[in-house]
């Protein structure tokens, strides 16, 4: 009976293990984003920054376009502070310093974007990069939307950012496991 229950926990520990990790595999591209409100801190009307890691790229080749999308629901500003990312990721746009924003355009609809090139085949991750913006949609800031393009300006690849997980998700993952675990074990052993 208790090799049975060992069983069963290990079961349902693998399929959590499983389903957590499935949207980060599933994806070639992950960037993860720490948001700070330096409205708080500096005293300025909704101004917000958040600090880029760019955990995973995998696409082969140089000359690929990164785009961090902002909508132009919520977005009035981008500004990209310096040092922004290393050397590996330029802009060969005429006229545009690299990385680059363009800033949203409510008349057209258009949302505005941070665009960095990728100038190696493979680069040294994690890159670490900030973004400052003016929010005025309702709430915080969440997640954003990227596209990845190639050198043809195609779109290769679209997802969203994620926030840094907080370690207290972990801890409270494997607390919960352990608390199944106490449980199961002590009903298997009142049932003798």
């Amino acid at each position: 009976m208790r090799a049975a229950t060992h069983k069963g926990f290990l079961a349902t520990a693998a399929a959590v293990v499983c389903l957590v990790l499935a949207p980060a595999a599933a994806q070639a591209t992950s960037i993860l984003y720490a948001a700070t409100n330096l409205a708080e801190a500096l005293g300025a009307d909704d101004l917000w920054q958040y600090d880029y890691t760019l955990e995973s790229f995998d696409h082969s080749g140089a000359s690929h376009t990164l785009a961090i999308l902002f909508p132009w629901e919520s977005v009035i500003a981008i500004e990209v502070p310096l040092p922004a990312v290393g050397a590996e990721w330029t802009s060969d746009v005429v006229g545009l310093e690299s990385p680059y924003a363009l800033q949203p355009d409510s008349l057209l609809n258009s949302d505005g974007s941070y665009n960095a090139e990728l100038q190696v085949a493979t680069p040294t991750l994690p890159a670490s990069f900030s973004v400052q913006f003016t929010w005025q949609g309702s709430g915080v800031p969440e997640s954003q939307g990227f596209e990845v393009y190639d050198s043809g300006f195609n779109l290769v690849e679209s997802g969203t950012t994620a926030p840094v997980p907080e370690p207290g998700t972990a801890a409270t993952l494997l607390l919960g496991l352990a608390l199944l675990a106490g449980h199961r074990r002590k009903r298997a052993g009142a049932s003798y």
